[in-house]
This record gives structure tokens, C-alpha cells and sequence, in this order.
């Protein structure tokens, strides 16, 4: 049990605030926390938080403190999400989680891997099976659109909810 009323704002040292908390900043409104950096013991403490799709940079005397809700209060209910890797990076990953940017932690569910001048290929991680080749040589749409429908189809076997972010 918490020392805290689940209702009461919680007001935390700046070196106190964790990755996943939600802290009110400066631009006077909530965000989540992504990261924290503590530089010299008493010389200051950098904050990373995304609003949306950008991503802020708060730096704050460790000793000063800020209106915070704990990551246990925040939790987001686990969804089966799709991360693609952009353009550096040649993967797409569809996976449960319950925090966004973070698929890498996530139960995979399906996933597609370009190969230079090989197209792409895509993997069914199905539930309790090691992971099989179900295409190859394809294009990204076409290596999206069968991860899309695997994930779809082992969500619904999970009993979790799909959300693929815009357009399904």
C-alpha cells in the first residue's frame, strides 16, 4: 500500500522521476517521461518526454520538485501495436505491448525483414511455436499487409485489442 492517497498529486524531486512516469512540465501540461540522465551528482537532471511525436528535452535541478504521476498509474492497456523501423532500419514488427515505442519489449506476434535486392521477408511468430517463413521475395506493402493480417489473427487468439494507429 502507498503512502500516497491514489487521488493526491504526487510531487516528486526532479532525481526521483523514472522512465514511464508522467510529469507536468514546464509547457504546463502532461507528459510522458522517455528518459532521464543524471549529469554530476548535484549539477542537474535532463528529462526526455514525448508529446505526441515530438520528443522535449527538460532540464531541472535535481532538488526542485515536480507535480508526477507514477508509471503504476499510467499503465496502458496491452495492445497488439506495429513498429516499423523507418527508413534506416529494414524491419517492421507487429507485438503486444502496453507502452508505445517500446516494441523491442513486447510479445512478438508476426514480423517482416528487407533483404538488399531480396525484397522482404516475413515471419509468423505464432503462439508457442518457433518462428516460420510464411513469405518471401515481396514488397513492403505486401510484407505490411501480411504482418498486419497475422497480428490481427494471433490478437484475436490472445483476447487482446489491435491498434495499429490510424488506418487498419
Amino acid at each position: 500500500m502507498s503512502e500516497y492517497d491514489d487521488t493526491e498529486l504526487l510531487k516528486r524531486r526532479a532525481d526521483d522521476i523514472r522512465v514511464g512516469d508522467q510529469v507536468f512540465t514546464p509547457a504546463h501540461r502532461w507528459e510522458a517521461v522517455d528518459g532521464v540522465l543524471r549529469v554530476g551528482e548535484l549539477r542537474y537532471v535532463e528529462i526526455t518526454t514525448r508529446q505526441g511525436r515530438k520528443e522535449y528535452r527538460w532540464r531541472f535541478q535535481p532538488w526542485h520538485t515536480h507535480p508526477v504521476l507514477p508509471a503504476s498509474y499510467t499503465a496502458r492497456e496491452p495492445k497488439a501495436r506495429l513498429w516499423d523501423g523507418g527508413r534506416g532500419l529494414k524491419n517492421v514488427i507487429a507485438a503486444v505491448w502496453d507502452w508505445e515505442y517500446s516494441a523491442h519489449k513486447g510479445y512478438h506476434l508476426a514480423a517482416a525483414y528487407g533483404k538488399t535486392g531480396a525484397g522482404w521477408e516475413v515471419y509468423d511468430y505464432g503462439i508457442g511455436t518457433p518462428a516460420t517463413l510464411v513469405g518471401e521475395g515481396l514488397s513492403k506493402a505486401q510484407a505490411v499487409s501480411l504482418v498486419k493480417r497475422i497480428a490481427r489473427e494471433r490478437a484475436k487468439e490472445l483476447g487482446v485489442a489491435v491498434d495499429f494507429g490510424g488506418a487498419q
